[in-house]
């Protein structure tokens, strides 16, 4: 198979899902294809940039070249691995719930505890 053909490969699969951000296609255990969006899409977005990388595989990638030769997993790996966009931190809650205790006591809230309870609020209405 041609690098054109994997890299047309890869972004069929990256295309294909909205929550992946990288797709990487292993063709031997020293090179590698990966495509990389820039942002999340979004629903209004009309367009979407990407980032190829063709090479070397890089420190994670070489540990799970490493892992896939220990179970005996022949290259080209057939899946196209995906890794998907982080996810978003939240509050605790036992957090929210001290901040309004305090907040109810009458103590002063630094404007990071503020933001922190309307974030809160919104999300709860």
């Amino acid at each position: 198979m041609k690098a054109h053909d994997e890299i047309a490969k890869i972004f069929k699969f990256l295309l294909a899902t909205d929550d992946a951000q990288r797709a990487t296609f292993y063709r031997d255990p020293k090179f590698t294809i990966k495509a990389t969006r820039t942002a999340k899409p979004r629903a209004n977005c009309r367009y979407e940039s990407f980032i190829v990388t063709v090479g070397q595989p890089n420190y994670a990638e070489r540990k799970f070249i490493k892992d896939c030769q220990k179970a005996g997993e022949p290259f080209p790996v057939r899946d196209v691995q995906l890794k998907a966009f982080p996810k978003k931190r939240t509050i605790p809650l036992t957090r929210l719930k001290r901040l309004a205790r305090k907040a109810k006591a009458g103590k002063r809230l630094a404007r990071a505890e503020v933001r922190s309870l309307a974030a809160a609020a919104l999300a709860a209405a």
